[in-house]
């Protein structure tokens, strides 16, 4: 645990455990604890401390719930406040005070959000143009997180299923690995990727967990993108087919190109794909020429509600247009630190360019 970490993970540890002891001090004076003695509000004081603990290990699934458990007892205690004098005469205090509602309702979405984590399914969207003649089809694969919820097992199952969408082009939209990818992950996930048979080849941009991974070193990393036949785009463009190909580095590079620079040299008569892991910017890349924009890095919330969230500030999720640009944002393959997803899908795109009739 680095330095920093050491002084700020104690202040989120600190803040859910007050909120827990008064939670659970609620909780059991309405099943009968005997809450005005003191021994009790110090069972109650070091169980909400053990608690708040579980925020010291941020990946960990104990975590997520105890996180969830809050969120939906923060939830009802607004609609108490809310609530509290309309429904006087119902049981609506008995349902908030048990505490019951909050744990029964995470026991149920856990399940759920593990299970739909792995439920990986094709999303299809069409782009016409009057700027090719030749339909091209695009296989978008972004956020797998390898190791976190998928294994190279399913990986190759689910790689089998994307080649017999038979693409043309397979764009990789980073984020493939994060931190916590061992290095025989890492190679498994982009031999798995490299695999997909396409007309034109794969193509690979950086996402701000990629870099990132503590188990390889970053010239690891490259070798093993190279050995698997993709080819990295580091602000840089390729000629692919009709299209010209541009591949932006991730917004957490010091180095990163505007978009202005970028595309630059898009000509006007060639359909223009950009490939930027986060969709920010989006006006500045349709202002700088680009037809098609495709993205990740959401993961269209993950876990709800902070796909909302996202959405106020960002394009989060699904078709967006940007003047002449379509702008594609996938929610990802899979997700970051928790094998669990209450929001989104877990999805590979295909996108169909097509000439204008």
């Amino acid at each position: 645990m680095s330095a920093a970490l050491f002084f700020i993970r104690p202040i989120p540890t600190l803040l859910v455990a007050v909120y827990y002891f008064f939670f659970l001090r609620r909780a059991a004076k309405f099943w009968g604890a005997p809450t005005e003695k003191r021994w009790v509000n110090l069972i109650l004081a070091a169980v909400a401390l053990l608690i708040g603990c579980a925020m010291l290990r941020l990946r960990g699934k104990l975590t997520l719930a105890v996180l969830l458990v809050m969120l939906f007892a923060v939830i009802l205690d607004v609609l108490h406040l809310l609530l509290h004098y309309p429904l006087r005469k119902t049981k609506w205090s008995s349902v908030w005070r048990c505490g019951l509602i909050p744990v029964i309702i995470v026991a149920i979405l856990l399940p759920y959000g593990y299970f739909h984590m792995r439920d990986v399914r094709q999303t299809t969207y069409t782009v016409v143009s009057e700027k090719i003649e030749t339909p091209t089809r695009i296989l978008f694969v972004s956020d797998l997180h390898f190791g976190t919820a998928m294994d190279a097992e399913r990986l190759q199952t689910y790689c089998e299923k994307m080649q017999e969408a038979k693409p043309d082009l397979v764009v990789l939209g980073g984020d493939i690995v994060d931190e916590a990818t061992e290095k025989a992950d890492m190679r498994a996930a982009f031999t798995a990727l490299g695999g997909i048979e396409s007309t034109y080849g794969a193509y690979f941009v950086y996402g701000n967990h990629d870099r990132a991974g503590s188990g390889f070193t970053q010239q690891e990393l490259e070798a093993a993108i190279g050995s698997s036949g993709i080819t990295i785009l580091r602000d840089e463009s390729a000629q692919v087919g009709e299209l010209m190909l541009y591949g932006a580095e991730d917004r957490s590079s010091r180095d990163r190109l505007p978009a202005a620079s970028l595309l630059k040299g898009a000509e006007n008569n060639r359909f223009s794909l950009l490939i930027s892991h986060q969709p920010s910017g989006a006006e500045d890349c349709a202002a700088a020429g680009a037809d098609l924009m495709l993205s990740g890095h959401t993961h269209g919330g993950q876990i709800w509600p902070l796909g909302y969230a996202v959405a106020l500030i960002s394009p989060n999720y699904g078709e967006y247009r940007f003047g002449e640009m379509t702008l594609i944002v996938s929610s990802g393959i899979c997700g970051w630190g928790y094998d669990v997803r209450t929001q989104g899908v877990s999805e590979y795109v295909i996108v169909d360019v097509l000439p204008a009739e």
